[in-house]
């Protein structure tokens, strides 16, 4: 039986460790752990950076990019905002997801969370009047649930001319007002006065209210004792009939302590005597003439006016998107003199307009006949009536102080009164701006502009809640080529690049072959 010295096996076992194979292998795996340690270091360290920072947002109408607004409204945050999306997280909406991902990383206090409501029994049975996908916006005991049918948008207004339809991504319009809804510690109220025949505040119209996050109830001056405390803006949309006497007291009052009204006007078979002594109070007047227009309208109807919208900071956005307005039966509005109002245009006819009579509820003619008015003509304006220090101040002139000083204690009339704030009030000589069957069937922007007006009165400062969003295209944007085009490309690429190459490849054959 053969021995085994293991003292030369041991030593041999060391000589093969040392051998250059041995070392080269040993490095090589070091090498390769070290790598694999860095690669799992860096992935851990990628994972931790912002979404907005590791991808572009490279959909045309940026779909996944939130914009001014809510960065500004995240940034101010003080208090955790949860957005719970009713739906498994890997069946959810992936556009909407992405869009949730930009506002957990533009906040801290933002967190994102799914529930599926066919595991959850709690939340199916809690919010079954909306559909999948839906996200509940909450913070501390408020809470807004935005349904998922109303983060998608079809518009059907081109339907019945190109037999097509738009769809727009409202995801960063609904959450940011439902944020700001949530964290709002005062949302702006705006009441509609009732019992005039008013025109009723449509279901658009009402939807852009909410969304803006302003909220709406009925007044009904003959049984609420006066305009509530905390009324931001009143709205009179077109009243059928006149006001009281005492109705119209109260609301003059109002207006001179500081309110604020968005007043639409529409024709009228009997004059509203005391319905226009509110407007007299703010140095306007409705001429009961309906407006044509000879250039600026629809089509063939010269009833149907499309007014000039005049640049302001209430117009600013439609003018930059040159927007178009519709209203049909338009009076026009008349400036009085007032020295403590200060009236500015919003909307204006063209010079070639022109007012006609009503005779009997009828128009004689759309075409101009002697005896018409001429424009231009005003269709929506603000006045601004001046506070009692301002208009005390104007009436002074060039007067010292010392020499109102003692004016005002000689009269004693000045001293000791609360000097008043001075109203805003924006009237639109057209009921019809509000009409949704117009906005629903054309590409108008009447009711973007009325919730500009109501929105700039009714405390426009988005800390205040009163933030609006436009919702975003996702319609597939195609490349159109005419024929002519398509035929020289066809040319060029089928039959022009081949013979390029035919005949270089002629001639380098025939050059080598000369060789």
């Amino acid at each position: 039986m053969k021995k085994i010295n293991l003292k030369e096996t041991g030593s041999g076992l060391k000589k093969s460790f040392r051998t250059k194979s041995v070392r080269f292998g040993s490095y090589s795996s070091a090498l390769i752990a070290v790598v694999i340690a860095v690669a799992v270091a860096f992935n851990l360290v990628i994972s931790q950076i912002p979404e907005k920072y590791m991808s572009f947002d490279l959909s045309p109408g940026k779909l996944y990019t939130i914009g001014e607004k809510t960065e500004k409204l995240l940034s101010s945050l003080e208090e955790d905002v949860t957005l719970t999306v009713l739906a498994e997280e890997s069946s959810a909406d992936r556009t909407l997801s992405k869009l949730l991902e930009r506002y957990e990383d533009e906040s801290k206090h933002v967190h994102v969370e799914y529930i599926d409501p066919a595991v959850n029994l709690e939340a199916a049975q809690k919010y079954s009047s909306v559909s999948q996908n839906s996200i509940v916006v909450s913070c501390g005991s408020k809470e807004n649930v935005i349904d998922y049918n109303n983060i998608y948008v079809s518009d059907y207004s081109s339907y019945y001319t190109t037999g097509s339809y738009s769809t727009s991504f409202d995801g960063e319009g609904q959450i940011t007002s439902a944020v700001a809804n949530v964290t709002s510690d005062e949302i702006p109220a705006a009441y509609t006065l009732t019992g005039h025949g008013e025109s009723t505040v449509g279901s658009s119209l009402s939807s852009l209210m909410t969304k803006q996050n302003i909220s709406l109830q009925d007044l009904n001056l003959m049984t609420s004792g006066g305009i509530p405390k905390d009324c931001d803006c009143l709205i009179i949309n077109a009243p059928s009939s006149d006001l009281g006497a005492e109705e119209a007291d109260q609301i003059i009052k109002w207006l001179d302590e500081g309110g604020k009204a968005v007043i639409t006007a529409g024709y009228t078979e009997t004059e509203l005597t005391n319905f226009n002594r509110v407007l007299a109070a703010y140095g306007m007047k409705i001429n009961r003439g309906i407006v044509m227009e000879s250039a600026n309208h629809y089509y063939q109807y010269p009833l149907y006016v499309i007014p000039n919208i005049e640049d302001s900071e209430i117009t600013s956005d439609l003018v930059s998107e040159k927007a178009n307005i519709l209203i049909p039966q338009t009076m026009s509005i008349e400036k009085t003199e007032s020295e403590d109002v200060v009236v500015t245009d919003l909307l204006t006819s063209s010079d070639g307009a022109y007012a006609k009579t009503v005779v009997d509820g009828k128009i004689t003619s759309y075409e101009k006949e002697s005896g018409d008015t001429d424009g231009p003509f005003a269709f929506a304006c603000l006045a601004q009536k001046n506070g009692a220090d301002e208009s005390t101040d104007a009436a002074a002139g060039e007067d010292s102080p010392a020499e109102g000083d003692n004016a005002a204690d000689e009269s004693g009339d000045t001293a000791g009164q609360e000097e008043s704030a001075g109203g805003q009030v924006i009237l639109i000589s057209a009921g019809t701006i509000t009409d949704e069957s117009l906005s629903n069937s054309l590409p108008v922007a009447n009711l973007d502009f009325y919730m500009n007006c109501l929105g700039s009165l009714s405390g426009g400062d988005d800390s205040a809640g009163n933030i609006s969003i436009d919702a975003k295209s996702v319609d597939a944007e195609y490349l159109t080529i005419p024929a002519m085009h398509a035929n020289i490309w066809l040319v060029v690429t089928v039959i022009l690049f081949p013979l390029v190459i035919l005949a270089a490849g002629f001639v380098i054959w025939f050059r080598r072959r000369k060789k």
